[in-house]
């Protein structure tokens, strides 16, 4: 529970909102049992909500203004986690599913952290690699030996955190 908790505080939640430990408790349970962000209403909500004595309403109204207080103040810092750009607000299911891989993921994609600056940079040069062998591609030309494909192996470990994003154009 510690990492989850210094996990929210960086991304700028603080305790004294009640959803900071509704959100800490259902990203604990999904680290647990990964497959309950596939039902959130139906598995999640209201064993946190039995935990905590409350309905499950109140929970999912608890976690959307953690998820609202991370849009408005460090949307960056979610960013990174989910390794891609936000364009829009992510939903409950999404914001669980970002912070349970993030966790699983261990320290190199906590935010704020070197070791996440180190690979950004890494993971920026692989992208600009990977949309150049996308643009020959559709040109119908041939790529290069030298242009390495995605690694979707990589990819696989962390499938409920990929499950929930939208597409980035």
């Amino acid at each position: 529970m510690a990492k989850i908790d210094e996990l929210l505080c960086r991304i700028g939640v603080t305790t004294n909102y009640r959803g900071f430990f509704y959100t800490a408790y259902a990203v604990a349970l999904c680290v647990d049992q990964p497959e309950r962000l596939l039902l959130v209403t139906k598995r999640l909500y209201p064993e946190a909500a039995k935990r905590y004595r409350t309905n499950w309403k109140a929970v999912e109204r608890n976690i959307r203004t953690v998820r609202d207080i991370i849009w408005r103040e460090k949307r960056s810092l979610l960013e990174e986690p989910a390794h891609k750009r936000l364009t829009q607000k992510s939903s409950n299911a999404q914001l669980l599913a970002i912070l349970t891989a993030s966790l699983k993921a261990g320290s190199p994609t906590v935010p704020g952290s070197d070791r996440t600056r180190a690979r950004r940079s890494q993971r920026t040069y692989s992208r600009s690699k990977r949309f150049f062998a996308h643009k020959l591609r559709q040109r119908h030309e041939t790529v290069p030996a030298e242009i390495p494909l995605p690694d979707f192996k990589r990819l696989s470990a962390f499938p409920c955190a990929f499950l929930f994003l939208p597409e980035v154009v």
